[in-house]
């Protein structure tokens, strides 16, 4: 993913399926100048830092 899609995700009001590692995420924060993201693994609840071009979308 790039940053200007992550930006619109995070902006938008629907909710994108978003994928970290094979897992559904939600992008909690974005660093633009670092090009990483806060995500929260919905399944396990678990926060980390990742670069946002290892996110995926699902269309």
């Amino acid at each position: 993913m790039d940053i200007i899609r992550a930006r619109q995700i995070v902006a938008s009001q629907k909710n994108i399926d978003v994928f970290y590692k094979g897992s559904f995420v939600w992008i909690e924060k974005l660093d633009e100048h670092n090009e990483t993201a806060d995500v929260k693994n919905l399944e396990t609840h678990q926060k980390v830092s990742v670069p946002i071009s290892m996110l995926f979308e699902l269309y």
